[in-house]
């Protein structure tokens, strides 16, 4: 499925290996993190961080898509991006709590809220970004 704000083949590529770059590095950044959080509770760091590093990365991934989706071509463009800010927000407190909880994290507050806090930021500039790529292929020439 083609980005409703990529029209070109090769705006295409570059949003898409755009994604994959942040994907793997946060897949690096919050795996580390998990580990340092539960480091403390033995054997359960090394699950904790593996959980997350996979989780941040498909949730990376998922995530810019569901804001590219939300971000559509409907409304204002202030207000599609505040959807697709939402959107992205929502997805990354849903996926993170999810998934650790079903791996057993031992210390799951620790864990999860620096990722959501860093996380929905990411969607509010990701979001930032839409509407700035936006604006630039309206008014190109």
């Amino acid at each position: 499925m083609s980005s409703p704000l990529a029209p070109e083949r090769n705006e295409r590529i570059d949003t898409g290996r755009r994604k994959l770059v942040l994907a793997v590095g946060a897949a690096v950044m919050y795996g580390s993190w998990a580990f340092v959080a539960n480091v403390s509770r033995g054997g359960g760091a090394w699950r904790a961080a593996v959980a997350q590093a996979i989780l941040s990365f498909v949730s990376t991934m998922t995530i810019s898509i569901v804001m590219e989706a939300a971000y559509g071509r409907s409304g204002t463009p202030k207000a599609r991006a505040i959807r697709a800010a939402a959107a992205g927000c929502a997805t990354t407190c849903v996926m993170t709590t999810a998934v650790h909880l079903a791996v057993g994290t031992p210390n799951l507050v620790v864990t999860v809220v620096p990722v959501l806090v860093i996380g929905s930021t990411y969607c509010v500039l990701y979001s930032i970004g839409l509407l700035r790529l936006d604006r630039r292929l309206r008014y190109a020439v």
